[in-house]
């Protein structure tokens, strides 16, 4: 079995490979027929790229650099978004932003800037107290996924909450609740035509199928791996785990087949 040893080192490094996907509209701006080209990054990412700009979060705001010219990245500003920001995610010409205290939606102008849209707040789910929280998207549905965890260091957090959180997105400025789901140690989460991937830490990776959102199907379950995050594209699986990186085919997701498995040097 081979495998790409760069790719799967700048995958860890939060930005990767570069992959064309579908036209989006950009509000602000006349349409377009350009191609996006955007990173692929899994859902613990702190930044990736979209067409010619490079995004980040900090704890409170999104950061945009333009960098159409390697030799003169330029910053091109910074949006105040709110408080304990951990994570972003793009889908379809918007910025999915996950925080302690909930999901912040942004959509893409022409000039690269995130506009502000909806959000959705956690507290108003119960037994919620500041999670760990990834979040995935994909057609009008997101999936956060929640967690603290049984012991200090977590997150920083000594509280059990293990859950996905599933959200209708059709309407960007006022996401609403779908569903809970409770999952074992949920970590790191990918969603590739409604096959839904799960990081389970030491418990492994549980494979689902969300065709329908309201009833998650469990279709595989893999124990030999300690899963942390993923990367689901074209059939491909990249997990990311506490001391390796493994790759599967999901082309049947009732059988996932091992490709490779690359363990990280000791350093």
């Amino acid at each position: 079995m081979k495998t790409t040893t760069k790719f799967l080192f700048i995958l860890l490094a939060g930005v990767s490979l570069f992959a064309s996907c579908t036209d989006i509209d950009l509000p602000n701006s006349a349409p377009t027929t350009a191609t996006t080209v955007e990173s692929l990054s899994g859902d613990f990412s702190r930044t990736l790229i979209v067409d010619e700009f490079l995004y980040g979060v900090d704890q409170t705001s999104i950061v945009t650099y333009d960098i159409s010219n390697p030799d003169a990245i330029d910053l091109v500003g910074r949006t105040d978004v709110g408080l304990a920001l951990e994570t972003i995610y793009h889908h379809d010409g918007n910025l999915f932003i996950g925080s302690r205290r909930g999901m912040y939606i942004y959509s893409i102008s022409r000039n690269g800037t995130p506009v502000a849209r909806g959000d959705f707040d956690y507290s108003n789910l119960p037994n919620v107290v500041q999670p760990c929280d990834p979040v995935v998207a994909e057609g009008n549905t997101a999936y956060a996924s929640l967690y603290t965890g049984d012991e200090r260091g977590v997150c920083n957090r000594a509280t059990d909450l293990q859950t996905i959180v599933v959200m209708d997105i059709s309407n960007l400025d006022n996401p609403t609740l779908v569903q809970m789901h409770d999952v074992q140690t949920p970590r790191g989460i990918a969603i590739d035509n409604d096959i839904l991937f799960v990081c389970n830490n030491e418990n492994g990776l549980t494979v689902y199928d969300v065709s329908d959102r309201t009833n998650f199907v469990e279709v595989d379950r893999i124990n030999n791996v300690n899963a942390w995050d993923a990367i689901a594209t074209n059939n491909k699986l990249t997990v990311v785990g506490a001391t390796e990186v493994i790759q599967y085919d999901y082309s049947n997701p009732s059988e996932l087949v091992e490709l490779s498995r690359l363990v990280y040097p000791n350093l």
